[in-house]
């Protein structure tokens, strides 16, 4: 691992951490033989992969690593130096500060411009037509705004070469196939990727920049000008070719759209509205350096036309994704540590530097767009003990109903928030004003179906917000309390037992995050509010899967042979994930680093059947249940002293505690 403080190669001293993802973590560096200048650090952990895995990678490391280090261009940042360290492979890039365009936008709370995105789209066709030429071509393959980042100076460069790929001629099929749902063409889930498999991305990139909506899912991007009507109509048209779902009929390449933009952006007489004058543009949300000017027509909405509200973003209908299809002879899903997987996860650290990973302290490892970097989005309060935890409890321990309660640890009796239901009630508590979400049966056909509700903790203002198809369970608020992910058995149409799915605050905007068959529940959010854990069973046992939002790409983050892991917690400092492991009386809690590594078992928790853990805000302490005697009990584990200590007073049932 690397820590704050180190020095590499006698050279690089770590200044602090910049992000974080899957398996690796970036880090802003000083460089003092070049007279301290700023480099980025990005360290990628092998320590998790098995010998030949690991010999594996190192060979394709250095072979990529020189590869991409001879990449140079204006829009890319350049590759400064590799090599080994602390049981992992570090990449050396140049610090480059700046925000992404999905960060601008969401300060913005609405489309930019025509001129500026047209302004953008040039450069983009600059760089992308600058990969395609190489021998053989590079295809990006992940062309997104939080992929696109812009300096303060005003250039756009493309960040996070995760996934990029060489196109070989003849070739029928990508190896692995990756990207994000909204932006990756159709070829990229089934077929060989290409040069205009990056122009389909481009187009559904201008479609957002233009509108201010999300593409969540689907291939068939609608036409801007039904969504933003004063985009021109020859703007329009051109987005509506780039996103063609067969590629012959897209442009030809990115030069050739580069000329039709610069034809756009050179006659603006021909895009049928009148240029903005001098006093309607509006300035970019400032950020370290005041960045130039957004270019706007009259009618967009900007923060200079405060009067013209953005479009209301419709209720997503959820779309299942179309499911990997391995090749022939390749691992299956459940194998995540095989070739294919390790080939992805090199690929994500070599090429996510070598094509300008311009990483700001905004930016995760990933180009996420979160505010706060692997620390928790909400400040731990006081000393957790001062708090509550809040727990399922049945009072007659042989059965019947159970309560929702809130059990204070400072001392005193437990209060019931919502009693008397028939099945568990599992709630986790929004940070900034308590309010909870949980889950308990609504009768459908006779049965009892779980469902997603929300309350305040005096028992006011009760909301359901899910009503079926099937089971909706596993909820856990998002670190700004704005979103809610769970796990659900809703898709009736295939053998997906349960997937992961997401939802705002008030069950709006329905997105379907996995669609493995099998089953993908116990979602847990990281601090920083960018990456999902999850516990995921597609073969023989469950596994520990890690989730980064801004790519959609599925990383092993923990497995254990011979035995199933469950219920991950994410630490509030980021750094850990608790997790249990085993079923009926065998059962274990263990650790293991948010970027990887071996599993370690925590050993002083007492003789017990110990499930369940659960991480206090701030970070000091593990809740657990432990069936003891016959009944189960909510137990602290103080880290500072490994002391444990009961929290339930013997008289119920009590389970599933959270903070």
């Amino acid at each position: 691992m690397i820590h704050v403080g180190d020095i590499l190669q006698g050279r690089y001293t770590i200044v602090r951490p910049l992000g974080s993802g899957g398996f690796g973590s970036v880090f802003l560096a000083t460089d003092s033989r070049l007279g301290g200048r700023q480099v980025a650090i990005k360290y990628f952990a092998t320590a998790h992969m098995r010998p030949d895995e690991a010999a594996a990678s190192a060979q394709l490391f250095q072979g990529e690593a020189h590869t991409l280090a001879n990449l140079n261009h204006p829009n890319l940042t350049p590759v400064l130096d590799y090599f080994e360290a602390s049981d992992g492979w570090v990449l050396v890039m140049a610090y480059v500060p700046g925000d992404s365009l999905a960060s601008l936008q969401k300060r913005l709370n609405g489309p930019f411009g025509e001129e500026q995105v047209i302004e953008w789209a040039i450069e983009l066709c600059n760089v992308l037509d600058f990969l395609h030429r190489q021998n053989p071509p590079l295809v990006f393959r992940d062309l997104k705004p939080s992929n696109i980042m812009r300096t303060p100076e005003g250039k756009v460069m493309l960040i996070d070469f995760g996934i990029v790929r060489s196109f070989k001629e003849g070739q029928h099929q990508d190896t692995v196939q990756l990207g994000t749902p909204g932006y990756a063409p159709p070829e990229q889930y089934g077929g060989q990727t290409e040069p205009r498999s990056d122009l389909y991305s481009l187009g559904a990139t201008m479609y957002v920049l233009l509108t201010g909506e999300r593409l969540t899912g689907g291939f068939a991007v609608p036409s801007v000008r039904e969504r933003s009507s004063w985009v021109s109509p020859d703007l329009d048209s051109l987005i509506a070719r780039l996103t063609a779902l067969r590629p012959q009929e897209r442009p030809d390449s990115a030069a050739a759209v580069r000329r039709e933009l610069e034809q756009l952006q050179s006659n603006p007489q021909s895009r049928q509205f009148v240029a903005a004058p001098s006093g309607s543009t509006a300035p970019a949300p400032a950020v370290g350096a005041a960045p130039g000017p957004y270019h706007s027509t009259p009618d967009a909405p900007t923060m200079a036309n405060p009067q013209i509200s953005p479009r209301p973003q419709p209720q997503y209908q959820p779309t299942p994704q179309p499911q990997y299809q391995p090749p022939a002879g390749a691992a299956p899903r459940s194998q995540r540590g095989g070739r294919g997987w390790l080939i992805a996860l090199v690929l994500v650290l070599l090429l996510g530097g070598a094509g300008g990973a311009v990483y700001a302290l905004r930016d995760s490892l990933f180009g996420g767009d979160s505010d706060v970097i692997v620390v928790p989005t909400n400040p731990p309060g006081p000393d957790a003990l001062s708090g509550s935890l809040f727990i399922t409890s049945r009072p007659d321990p042989d059965g019947g109903a159970f309560d929702l309660l809130e059990l204070p640890l400072s001392g005193g009796a437990a209060r019931k928030i919502v009693p008397g239901h028939s099945d568990n009630a599992i709630a986790d508590r929004r940070r900034s004003d308590s309010r909870l979400v949980y889950t308990h049966g609504v009768e459908q056909d006779g049965r009892l179906i779980e469902q997603i509700f929300t309350i305040n903790l005096d028992g006011s203002d009760e909301r359901q917000l899910t009503s079926g198809p099937g089971v909706n369970r596993a909820s856990r608020w998002s670190p700004d309390g704005t979103r809610i992910v769970f796990e659900s058995n809703r898709d009736q149409t295939s053998d997906n037992q349960r997937d992961i799915y997401l939802m705002d605050a008030d069950g709006a905007n329905l997105q379907r995050l996995t669609a493995e068959a099998g089953w993908q529940g116990g979602p847990a959010w990281s601090p920083d509010g960018t990456r999902i854990v999850f516990h995921s069973k597609t073969t023989d046992n469950y596994e520990i899967v890690l989730l980064d939002l801004a790519s959609q790409q599925q990383f092993t983050l923990a497995t254990l042979a011979g035995a199933d892991t469950f219920w991950p917690d994410w630490s509030p400092d980021g750094s850990t994930v608790a997790f249990m492991t085993g079923s009926g009386n065998d059962t274990a809690i263990y650790t293991v680093p948010a970027t990887g590594g071996t599993p370690k078992q925590l050993e002083n928790l007492g003789a017990g059947v110990n499930r369940w853990p659960r991480w206090s805000p701030d970070g000091q302490y593990l809740a657990f249940e432990s069936q003891r005697a016959g009944r189960w009990q909510v137990y602290l584990l103080s880290l500072a002293d490994n002391q444990v200590r009961k929290v339930s007073d013997g008289t119920r049932n009590d389970r599933w505690p959270m903070w």
